[in-house]
């Protein structure tokens, strides 16, 4: 009996260790869950109104899309309406023939269409060497010249004969002109576009190709373009190519709303629902999840089983917090309970033993 009141009271020092820690945590938790639900929703319809007078109508139909698609979310009405008015001039033939018209002339674009006919001549190499051939006159008469205009039209020439991204690197002078790449991201493309070029391989830059035609085929040019800014590094585009694949749906909008601090988050591989949930406050909702993680939307255990106590519910109470925890939190939590029922009723064994044996004597 001495093992089993030794194992007893380590047990009993390890969860008396654990509720102080989780009392010692409860304020924190209570403060964040406080600061999330005071947050204001997120204003959607704003951003969905800017990306319409920006011209980027793709990419409004895409965010009001999203809303519409979720009943919980704020303004999810009048984000229904702007998606079939949004629908409607997208599909026009006018539309079309002027955004295709304006990106053949001026090399940009904001949506699909607009790219159909900005990159229509870098579908072939003539588009490359007409590059080439602009940027060195712009040496001659010695104007600027854009390192990385010049590195994709080489890149283009070499990727002639890789049909499924041979159209990448018209893709990717596109971004150029639009300012899409972030300046990291630009160092970094330019060092790998460098030593492809110098040694005619592909090798240095083939995943990066990989990764943006991936994006591109699951999101669109439009969208692609629209979350291009966040990207830093190449696993940054990696990240968003393998979001892309998986939650092409969730990927744009979620990016769209909340920056960088939404890439990040997604370190796991995946856009989860406790994400969307912190998505309808913005950017601030995601900055708390990053902090306080899912314990934003769960019940502390500690205040739980207060209120629970105190009302006569513990049972239900400690059901509905099972319910919350992921596999692991509840597995873990049925082990520790059921191996404390165990000592308990060995100890409660115990004591009926010896109180037999001394009524016996």
């Amino acid at each position: 009996m001495r093992r089993t009141g030794v194992i007893g009271l380590c047990l009993s020092a390890i969860i008396l260790t654990a509720l102080l820690w989780g009392a010692l945590r409860a304020p924190q938790h209570a403060a964040g869950v406080q600061a999330f639900q005071q947050l204001p929703n997120h204003d959607y319809l704003a951003d969905i109104t800017a990306l319409e007078h920006k011209d980027r109508l793709a990419e409004a139909l895409a965010l009001s899309q999203f809303v519409c698609e979720r009943p919980t979310y704020p303004q999810r009405d009048d984000a229904c309406r702007m998606a079939v008015q949004l629908r409607e001039r997208i599909a026009s033939v006018w539309y079309r023939a002027r955004r295709v018209g304006w990106g053949a002339l001026s090399g940009n674009a904001t949506d699909g269409w607009g790219l159909v006919g900005a990159a229509t001549a870098d579908f072939f190499v003539v588009g490359d060497v007409r590059d080439l051939l602009i940027q060195s006159w712009h040496v001659t008469q010695g104007q600027e010249v854009d390192e990385l205009l010049v590195i994709l039209s080489g890149i283009g020439v070499l990727t002639v004969a890789v049909p499924a991204i041979d159209w990448v690197p018209a893709f990717g002078k596109v971004a150029v002109r639009l300012g899409a790449f972030s300046k990291r991201f630009t160092i970094a493309l330019a060092r790998l576009g460098r030593r492809a070029v110098t040694t005619r391989k592909l090798a240095p830059v083939q995943d990066v190709l990989e990764n943006v035609g991936q994006a591109v085929r699951r999101l669109g040019p439009a969208k692609t373009l629209g979350v291009l800014p966040l990207v830093e590094t190449t696993d940054d585009l990696a990240r968003v190519a393998h979001l892309a694949a998986k939650q092409p749906h969730r990927t744009y909008s979620l990016l769209k709303i909340g920056g960088k601090q939404m890439l990040d988050l997604t370190k796991g591989g995946a856009i989860s629902a406790d994400m969307m949930r912190a998505a309808r406050k913005g950017t601030p909702g995601l900055r708390l999840f990053q902090r306080y993680g899912t314990r934003l939307f769960t019940s502390h255990l500690l205040v739980g089983a207060s209120k629970a106590l105190y009302r006569g519910r513990l049972p239900q109470a400690m059901s509905w917090w099972l319910a919350t925890q992921t596999p692991a939190v509840r597995g873990l939590t049925t082990v520790a309970l059921a191996g404390a029922w165990l000592l308990n009723l060995s100890l409660l064994g115990g004591m009926v033993k010896r109180m037999w044996r001394r009524g016996g004597k």
